[in-house]
């Protein structure tokens, strides 16, 4: 696996102008990696498990 989806990748996205969208994340420990880095959409096959965990998270 090739980690994109670092937090030097996402600032240097978001100085562009862009956002960060990642699909598809099915784990719990991977959705609270990449929200707590700052990525702007997750999309998951997952829906109830990835509503639990965005509830955590601040808007």
């Amino acid at each position: 696996m090739i980690p994109v989806t670092t937090g030097r990748f996402i600032r240097a996205v978001r100085r562009s102008g862009m956002q960060v969208h990642v699909w598809v994340v099915n784990d719990e420990p991977s959705m609270r990696r990449l929200l707590d880095q700052g990525v702007d959409a997750l999309v998951s096959d997952e829906a109830q498990l990835l509503s639990r965990v965005l509830q955590d998270y601040p808007r």
